[in-house]
């Protein structure tokens, strides 16, 4: 598919800042954010944008008129989405409601970005033919998502993501990888739950998988997801080694918050078969990371988030 304009909800989100990046080059990019309005890729045109404001979603996507959306906006916060359900409703149901029906009117392309949540947790991987039975709030707000998009009698892709890892920036959600970097590298201890298994994947990858998939002719149901299965301390100690930090500082635990399932790992071989596209296993991916510590470059932070974001570049 040959690409005029696309819009990233979440564009200065962790996957969203990434994404537009990696397409800036290829097509005319525009996007949204709510609350965090200092990161800026050069060259894409922003908007202040609540998913939940019917007329202003209608609005702005009838200003940009884009070829595709991707729609990444939300909380991530799983354990928010449990104490204010209504919240979660609004912003992953209503606001995906909101997303498909300006989508028809504009005639644009769907990605929806969705996730694991949507399983119980009870099989080791899950593929895009098991049945769904979501496990906490998020997982159902962001189900009720998936089918307003499968629903939407328009071209559309559901792309269900596993643990995503990374260097974050100011007002993004950190990752577990880069929260043992931190604190392992200022001699701080860390407890992980040694009992909640994901399938992890660098951000790079992923965020060229998604733009892939935005420009292809694909519909459907996709997962997205790294090839190895490893719990959160398994995670913890493999970045430690990777890194050079000590890993005796990573404390196993049983304890989680409860809201998790056990299992939340994808298998990601359709996508693989589609795209030709390789699932990759962790140690590659910090491999990347510790190689290339620069993959922020190109996004710009501005205002009050300088100061957060001097104190991240020194973790690096």
């Amino acid at each position: 598919m040959q690409c005029k304009t696309i819009f990233i909800t979440g564009a200065s989100g962790f996957i969203g800042t990434r994404l537009a990046l990696s397409l800036i080059t290829q097509c005319r990019v525009a996007g949204s954010y709510l609350t965090n309005e200092s990161i800026r890729v050069n060259g894409v045109r922003y908007y202040r944008m609540d998913v939940r404001d019917a007329s202003e979603v209608d609005r702005i996507l009838t200003v940009e008129k884009p070829d595709v959306v991707v729609h990444i906006a939300g909380t991530k916060d799983i354990a928010y989405c449990e104490r204010f359900p209504d919240e979660a409703h609004e912003v992953h149901a209503i606001g995906t409601r909101n997303i498909v029906e300006a989508c028809s009117r504009v005639g644009a392309r769907i990605v929806y970005v969705s996730t694991d949540c949507v399983f119980p947790g009870t099989k080791e991987f899950y593929s895009e033919q098991d049945r769904t039975q979501p496990f906490n709030v998020y997982g159902t707000v962001k189900l009720e998502g998936e089918q307003a998009v499968l629903n939407a009698g328009c071209s559309t892709i559901v792309l269900r993501v596993s643990m995503l890892f990374g260097w974050y920036l100011p007002g993004q959600s950190s990752n577990t990888v880069f929260d043992v970097i931190s604190a392992l590298s200022t001699g701080q201890s860390i407890r992980l739950p040694n009992s909640l298994f994901n399938t992890p994947l660098f951000i790079g990858p992923a965020v060229m998988a998604i733009g892939e998939m935005a420009l292809s002719g694909a519909q459907g149901v996709y997962h997205l997801a790294g090839k190895d299965r490893l719990t959160r301390y398994e995670l913890g100690v493999t970045t430690a080694k990777a890194f050079g930090l000590d890993d005796g500082l990573i404390e196993a635990t049983d304890i989680t918050c409860g809201v998790r399932p056990r299992n939340s790992c994808l298998d990601a071989r359709r996508l693989e078969n589609l795209l030709d596209w390789r699932r990759q296993k962790v140690s590659q991916g910090l491999e990347m990371m510790v190689q290339d510590p620069k993959m922020v470059e190109g996004i710009n932070v501005v205002g009050n988030s300088c100061e957060e974001y001097s104190n991240i570049r020194a973790v690096l």
